[in-house]
């Protein structure tokens, strides 16, 4: 899940770095036990990506958002 703060009205969340989230870096990120276990879920077309964050607007109280994805770079 990635995590990003939101101003305004609009929850608009900027492309990432796709060298980020490349494959050949999981193991760097995640450790080896967790890219298994993304790679498993994977191969069973069970992994879900999340982005997420805070959105904060003058006129309302602060919120938390979370979006499903498909892809973690974009």
């Amino acid at each position: 899940m990635t995590l990003h703060r939101i101003h305004g009205r609009k929850v608009q969340i900027s492309p990432n770095d796709e060298r980020r989230y490349a494959p050949e870096r999981l193991p760097e990120l995640i450790g080896l036990p967790a890219m298994r276990a993304v790679q498993n879920a994977e191969a069973a077309n069970k992994l879900i990506w999340l982005k997420g964050g805070g959105q904060f607007r003058g006129d309302h109280p602060d919120s938390v958002f979370i979006l499903r994805t498909d892809d973690p770079r974009h």
